[in-house]
Order: C-alpha cells, then structure tokens, then sequence
C-alpha cells in the first residue's frame, strides 16, 4: 500500500530546517485530524462540486494510523503524536462505517481518543448507542449536512437531542461553524451563550480558531466569546499571524490547541483573506498566476499554518512552556488523558 505521495522540495526543506524544526516541540497532540476509508464514501461528483469525489485522494488516498503515522514522519521527523481523530465529511457517506474505522484508529493508543461523525439526520439513541458502544469521546457534525450548508446554525448541524447525549456523557463537540461571518455572527453567538448555559456539561472545540481564517471575525467576536464558558479552539489550518496574535491576545492560552487537518494541510497553498472573505490559494491558481519575480512554490498549509503561529508566539514572547501546552498538555487536560 501506498501510505502517502508527499513531494518534499527543497524550498520545503529550507523552510522545516531554518523556521520550524526548532520552534516545534517534540511531543504533539493533534487535536484536528482526519482519517478515512475511501470505500465509506458514497458521493457523486454532483454531490461534490467543489473538486469531485476524487480531492482526497492527493496526497493520501487512505488514512489509516499507520498512514497518519508516516505523514508525520516525512513533515515532521522525531515528533511523537498523539491523535484526536474524526473520519472524513464526504457529503454523502456510510456514516456507521466510516464511524467504526475511525474507533479502530485509536484503539491500541489509550491517549489518542475518536470523535464521532453525527449527520443532522442521526437519530439521539443511535447516536448514544454507538458512542457507548465504540467509546467515542466527542461528536463531529459539519454543516454539509443541515439543510443550509452555508448560514446553517449550530443546532441546524448537531440538533438538541444529540447535545442533550453529549451532555448526558461529558462529550466534546468539534464544531466548524457556518454562516458568512463565522464567530462573528450574532446567532452563533446567541447560540453558543444559550447552549453552553443549558447543557453546561458539552465541551466545545471551535475548530480553525472559531472558523477564523481572517483576523476580523475573531476580533469582532472577543468580547461576548471570551466570557462563554466551556469553549476551546484549535488552530488547524490558520495560517495568518493576524489570527493567531488575535486569539493569543484575548482567549486564555490553555483554552488553544494545535491541530492538523490532515489531509488538508497536506495540500499546498496558502489561505488568503480580503475584503470580508477569505479563501484557499491552491497550488493551481499559484501556477496560473506566471510569477517570475521571485520563487513562487507553495509549500504545505501544514507549514504556513505553523509559521503563522511561530511568529504570533514570538511577537508575543511567549515562555517555552506554553508553548508546549498548546501543543500538547491543553488537549490531554480537555480530554481527561492519563498522562
């Protein structure tokens, strides 16, 4: 089996070796990633009209651990991981599968924990069946699945009934909110007041910083955000120092986490912001765009995500030792993880 089809540069090693491999600390927790199955998916290209059913399958075409595993290893050599694992959001899938094979992932691994993909349409019992019976410590809904993939609110991805199974169980949501203005959006903030008061045993991740991937959102936000209780970020697939120096600035540092995205910081490009939007640059657009002035190769999400947040935690001077725990003790410590 063909574990990954990684292409490492020289451009991608220059900066690994003058950037991060200093600034990276030995021990990781990735709280953000993904593995998957291809065979669970069941989408149509009309099902998947960004880039087909096929996008997955570059770099990894299956993620297994042992895959995961040797991603790291090429990205990110003498690391030792630990996972918080989802399966992949095709928009159309066997769910029960694809659930099954994530729980599998980290079973022979007491500190790496799976979450639980939960389509809108799962049924509360199902959903508190499966989790009790393959040890879920969290749920993954995504708004692919609500009725509005685009403005949908919190409870149009993950419904009452399943955060009232989530309350029931101590269980960590991994939330990717919706709506044009992210975390910004006076619903999703409503929201999040309301359910964090009326269920206050859910945990919270906001994933890629509060779907942050402009500073402006996070910034508006602050405010109301940083006195709800039981929320956490990840930082996966941020890349911009504006957002990171935005989140370090008013959240507390042990509420902050690294994740990976995997598979999609192992794509090339960057994440660009104007106006009040923001999108991925793939390594396509850069190679229609014809620069010559200087060295136009992109190299991985991965590494700009972790240059954003290098030059955030150094602007601010942050000790060592926080740096350590947002990249490994925050997520042991949400998760309950025996050390």
């Amino acid at each position: 089996m063909i574990e990954h089809r990684l292409e490492i540069t020289d451009l991608d090693r220059r900066i690994w070796e003058e950037e991060l491999a200093d600034f990276l600390p030995e021990q990781l927790y990735d709280a953000h990633v993904h593995v998957y199955d291809p065979t669970h998916c069941t989408s149509t290209t009309d099902d998947e009209p960004t880039e087909g059913v096929t996008w997955w399958e570059r770099p990894v075409h299956l993620m297994d651990r042992t895959a995961l595993d040797a991603c790291y290893d090429t990205l990110y050599p003498g690391r030792r991981l630990n996972y918080l694992m989802m399966g992949w959001v095709y928009r159309r899938g066997d769910w029960d599968a694809a659930n099954e094979f994530t729980a599998a992932q980290t079973a022979d691994d007491p500190r790496s924990v799976a979450f639980m993909l939960t389509p809108a349409a799962f049924d509360a019992r199902h959903v508190a069946e499966t989790v009790d019976r393959l040890g879920f410590r969290g749920l993954k809904p995504y708004r692919w699945w609500a009725d509005d993939e685009n403005e949908c609110r919190i409870t149009d991805m993950l419904p009452e009934p399943l955060i009232e199974v989530a309350n029931d169980r101590d269980l960590v949501v991994m939330m990717h909110l919706g709506k044009s203005r992210a975390i910004a959006d006076e619903e999703n903030l409503a929201d999040l007041e309301r359910l964090t008061r009326q269920y206050p045993r859910v945990k919270w991740i906001l994933a890629h910083l509060a779907r942050c991937l402009v500073a402006w959102p996070l910034e508006e936000a602050a405010p109301r955000l940083r006195d709800i209780p039981n929320i956490w970020f990840d930082f996966s697939s941020v890349t911009s120092t504006d957002v990171f120096m935005a989140a370090l600035r008013n959240f507390p540092h042990d509420r902050i986490m690294y994740g990976s995205d995997f598979p999609v910081d192992l794509m090339k490009g960057q994440y660009i912001g104007w106006g009040k939007a923001w999108a991925h640059l793939t390594e396509d657009m850069i190679k229609q765009m014809g620069i010559t002035h200087c060295d136009p190769r992109p190299t991985f999400i991965g590494y700009e995500m972790l240059r954003g947040a290098r030059r955030a935690m150094l602007n601010l001077d942050l000790d060592r030792s926080t740096v350590e725990d947002i990249f490994y003790h925050n997520a042991v410590r949400l998760l309950g993880i025996n050390h």
